[in-house]
């Protein structure tokens, strides 16, 4: 096989099963004759998979199918909220590396904040808040979309097992939070600490497969598939939100003057950090594909509702 012939099977290999199963062999035949006209296959390539992305985002073409648009609607708040999992730790990351800034070593005296340090406070404090607005719209998601799919063929064993992994893992953050503030019980504290977080983050990473197998297997009914829907825009216009409070809080740090000497800032300089960039970035491009999950979701139950 050419390296032509490879680059041009992957990028049709990209297409959903559906399209293929009309048209990939009328497409082999249009492939062909540009390459034997002269054209790059590289190119080829990269327009197959742009067209690939458009297929699957607009679904133009597809079968008049009320199942294959529930299903297409589900795929679609996969892309919506999965994104979530990842935003958040990246939000708290952002919102915790700021630390407590404006006050003296060693004394509560307050440094007198420049107009960039209080724009960066509130712009934190909105973080905060908006954070809290996510986990609310994800647990209201979360016990619809667990009622929507109860007794179907999904077993909800795996779903019941990591909900009571994180259940165990907040019981003993709150357990170490408790025994930390005596100093007897301090060691007990950080074991305890240790196994909730443990429990804590093997239930983060297993509730986005568990949720991917979920509406895989699943068929939602159409009210719990709209109320989904709307959830799923929530979170991305919420994600947004949260994306630019993130950009302008980081711009008006680095907005800050110098540091007096002998305040407690976390950040020493005025300029963004050099994890700062990266971070923004992520958050950004993870609303993005938020975003463009949440109207590929509308879209899909439009044509569910009119098929």
């Amino acid at each position: 096989m050419t390296r032509a012939s490879k680059l041009t099977s992957f990028a049709l290999s990209t297409y959903p099963s559906w399209w293929r199963e009309r048209y990939q062999d009328e497409m082999v035949v249009v492939i062909q004759s540009l390459l034997d006209d002269g054209r790059s296959p590289l190119r080829v390539a990269i327009n197959l998979l742009a067209s690939s992305l458009r297929t699957r985002l607009v679904g133009t073409g597809v079968p008049a199918s009320r199942r294959f648009w529930v299903h297409r609607t589900q795929r679609s708040l996969l892309a919506a909220t999965l994104p979530w999992f990842a935003i958040v730790p990246l939000a708290l990351t952002c919102y915790l590396s700021i630390g407590q800034y404006g006050f003296f070593h060693g004394s509560s005296t307050s440094v007198h904040l420049s107009r960039a340090g209080v724009v960066a406070r509130a712009l934190q404090q909105g973080m905060l808040y908006v954070v809290l607005a996510y986990v609310v719209v994800a647990l209201v998601g979360w016990r619809r979309l667990r009622n929507g799919l109860e007794g179907q063929r999904f077993q909800m064993r795996w779903f019941r097992l990591v909900n009571r992994a994180a259940m165990v893992g907040i019981t003993f953050v709150f357990a170490a939070l408790f025994l930390g503030q005596h100093h007897a019980t301090s060691s007990i504290a950080e074991a305890c600490g240790f196994v909730g977080l443990v429990f804590f983050t093997i239930s983060w990473f297993s509730l986005p497969v568990v949720i991917t197998q979920m509406l895989r297997v699943g068929e939602l009914p159409m009210t719990f598939l709209r109320t989904e829907v709307r959830l799923s825009a929530a979170l991305s216009a919420l994600s947004g939100v949260l994306a630019l409070l993130a950009v302008g809080d980081r711009v008006a740090l680095s907005l800050q003057p110098t540091p007096l000497p002998g305040a407690s800032y976390w950040m020493y300089r005025s300029s963004i950090g050099m994890w700062d960039v990266p971070l923004l970035i992520g958050l950004l491009l993870l609303t993005i594909v938020s975003a463009r999950g949440a109207v590929a979701a509308r879209r899909s139950y439009i044509h569910t509702v009119s098929t």
